[in-house]
């Protein structure tokens, strides 16, 4: 056995003992659930219904792009906010694009490309003008940091702010996967807010992305799917922005309380990826008409 073998084979002693309970779970079996439910109408099985041979489509890839659609984010958040009002205690203050200003520099520009309030050139400037909006609410408020880079990337970051504690909750789910989140987008939303006094000092912060396990001699945010980060280029699933939704919805069902980030660190980091189709994309899909139609029609069923 070399030293890679048994690597592997300690990796997964490791989460065994950790999950015991857990079987595995197969990504294929809830994705082609969700065809399912685009090709066959309610009431209908395949075996009452004749159709056409469905489209080849990627149903990881095409959820990836749909729920990335800030008019399903925001259709969803509404929705949340609207049946747990008044009891959630939270509200929704918005999602912002930013980039780097260069490598030498942490200071986080706006992007006018994706966010179309040109008001505000700085990441820093838009929060000294959110400041009375953010400390005169007795609500806690949720908003997300998109940051943009290299040619074509996005990486997602959600935060809850708490006034009356004064305290700021983060959620990066690629932790030290990305460190475009952990690295960047967070140390520089803490030293906005203290800046500001927002926060009384850079440790009134709770960090809830990172989880506590470790694999590999590192902690990793629920994006990550279990592989060896030194012999994958992009150990983690490619969800962070359904993530992020994920988590700024169960804050307002849960009213404010992150805690169940814990469980979703539980998961087995190779179900993780499942776990999400089964537990939210479906669910979120079957319970909205709306976005099913919307969701079929992106996919050209």
């Amino acid at each position: 056995m070399n030293q890679l073998q048994l690597k592997q084979l300690l990796h997964q002693h490791e989460q065994n003992k950790r999950n015991p309970q857990q079987q595995d779970l197969n990504v294929q079996k809830f994705t082609e659930k969700i065809k399912d439910m685009l090709v066959y109408p309610p009431g209908k099985t395949p075996s009452t219904l004749i159709v056409h041979d469905p489209p080849p489509v990627n149903i990881l890839q095409e959820l990836i792009y749909f729920f990335n659609n800030t008019d399903v984010r925001n259709y969803l958040i509404r929705h949340f906010m609207t049946k747990m009002e008044p009891q959630s205690g939270c509200q929704y203050m918005g999602t912002f694009f930013v980039r780097e200003k260069d490598d030498d520099s942490r200071e986080l520009l706006m992007d006018h490309e994706h966010h179309g309030d040109t008001a505000f050139t700085t990441l820093a400037e838009l929060f000294g003008a959110k400041k009375k909006y953010l400390s005169q609410q007795r609500k806690k408020t949720l908003f997300t940091l998109a940051i943009l880079y290299k040619i074509a990337s996005i990486h997602f970051v959600s935060f809850m702010y708490d006034p009356v504690e004064r305290r700021l909750v983060t959620f990066d789910p690629g932790n030290n996967l990305y460190h475009n989140g952990s690295r960047v987008l967070i140390p520089n939303c803490i030293d906005t807010f203290v800046e500001h006094n927002l926060l009384p000092h850079q440790d009134a912060v709770t960090r809830t992305g990172p989880c506590k396990q470790y694999y590999f001699g590192r902690t990793f945010g629920p994006q990550y799917n279990g592989e060896d980060p030194d012999e994958t280029d992009l150990p983690a699933d490619a969800f962070c922005q359904s993530w992020s939704l994920r988590f700024k919805l169960n804050c307002i069902l849960n009213k404010g309380d992150p805690s169940f980030v814990k469980k979703w660190c539980d998961i087995k980091p190779k179900n993780r990826e499942a776990s999400m189709v089964r537990d939210f994309f479906i669910p979120i899909l079957t319970e909205h008409p709306w976005l099913l139609a919307k969701f079929k029609k992106a996919c050209g069923y």
